[in-house]
């Protein structure tokens, strides 16, 4: 008689769990659901339709970080307030202090509105969390070569740390100007050779051009990097520099998409 209710509340026990385990896979494959059609909307520049959808998630799943960063993306792509964006940012970090794609959203936020000071800090933080961000990499190192604090020594370890995962043309230019700002001409000359044969004939005139007549250069309001010398400007000779936001995948003819980077936060659902 023990055993058959033994086995009774083993039954009961068991059963209550399976319903509980169910309820909870419910509810993740519905956030699952509406998180991916707010991506979805976001990709297609729907973005009053992405940002309703993330405020119904998080009012739903106040917990929930990337719906969050996600929110401010979609606000930030459809010009609204910048202090709001920066608010939901800020409140990712908050919920998730260790998330590595809110704190490198606010970076690049800072980055993009010239506030060097406050991105290379975070960008910093960021790779403190995951050190295998190569566009986070390559913003500190024109931060270090173009920013109000110039440290050459600083730009060209970052320079270098990117080029190991990602070897741009527009990352060995930014190289050759470190090596150059750090008096390390021999190097410098050594980047104009090898931009020469990638095909980079541009990139490398610039370069040259920058070592003969002594000039460095700054990061204007277009952030573009352009040659200077003094603070007159050199018209005509800018070339992009590392797009802040240039770590999302393009989906088609559209905006950047933000699901590739987040995607694998729902595996904890």
């Amino acid at each position: 008689m023990v055993q058959t209710q033994n086995r009774i509340r083993i039954s009961c026990g068991a059963l209550i769990f399976i319903f509980l385990l169910g309820s909870f896979l419910s509810q993740a494959a519905t956030l699952r659901d509406l998180y991916e059609a707010a991506v979805d909307a976001y990709n297609k520049g729907q973005y009053d339709k992405a940002i309703g959808i993330y405020q119904g998630i998080i009012k739903e799943s106040p917990q929930f970080a990337p719906a969050y960063i996600g929110l401010g993306l979609a606000l930030k792509d459809k010009g609204g307030d910048l202090e709001e964006v920066v608010y939901y940012y800020k409140t990712a970090v908050e919920k998730d202090p260790t998330n590595s794609q809110a704190l490198e959203q606010l970076g690049r936020l800072y980055y993009s509105i010239g506030q060097l000071n406050k991105a290379q800090a975070i960008f910093e933080k960021v790779l403190r969390i995951n050190p295998t961000i190569t566009d986070v990499k390559l913003s500190l190192a024109w931060i270090n070569l173009i920013g109000k604090r110039i440290n050459p020594e600083r730009a060209i370890f970052y320079f270098k740390e990117a080029l190991k995962s990602s070897p741009t043309p527009n990352a060995y230019f930014g190289l050759g100007m470190a090596y150059f700002a750090d008096n390390q001409r021999v190097k410098a000359l050594d980047i104009i050779t090898q931009l020469k044969s990638m095909g980079q004939e541009d990139l490398a005139g610039k370069l040259e051009k920058a070592m003969r007549e002594n000039r460095r250069i700054i990061l204007d309001e277009f952030n573009t990097v352009s040659q200077d010398e003094g603070n007159n400007k050199n018209n005509g000779s800018s070339i992009p520099v590392a797009n802040p936001n240039n770590n999302f995948a393009s989906t088609g003819n559209g905006p950047k998409g933000y699901k590739v980077r987040l995607s694998g936060k729902l595996d904890d659902l």
